[in-house]
């Protein structure tokens, strides 16, 4: 959270939901399918732990650029189901990041990064 706390312009209700939903959820590729793991979870919501119903998906995907900074994929963005390009971003060999914004009228612009680790 600390890139978007520094970067992206949030309000104190958004930084809280934020906070409690960052560093839950796992990306698993496998060599045709992008596999997320969202686990129930409670998130902040105006001060409160409200109960937060995770979700699992695995959806194909296909390279469109890849280099030692970055790999682009098509693939079905999660929630809306919707076909898009999503740009992982390298940082060494255990850390990415993804950007977290759209101009899609069903998922908020919140100008933000998430970052995830490799594990095990």
């Amino acid at each position: 959270m600390s890139f978007n706390r520094n970067y992206a312009k949030l309000e104190e209700r958004q930084d809280g939901f934020l906070a409690s939903l960052m560093g839950k959820m796992t990306v698993e590729f496998t060599d045709k399918q992008i596999h997320l793991r969202m686990p129930d979870n409670q998130v902040d919501v105006k001060g409160k732990l409200t109960p937060f119903a995770g979700f699992e998906e695995r959806n194909p995907y296909k390279v469109l650029f890849c280099n030692e900074r970055m790999v682009v994929v098509e693939t079905a963005e999660a929630v809306t189901g919707e076909r898009s390009a999503i740009t992982y971003f390298l940082v060494g060999t255990d850390a990415m990041w993804v950007y977290v914004g759209t101009n899609s009228p069903k998922v908020p612009d919140l100008h933000i990064r998430e970052y995830f680790k490799r594990i095990p």
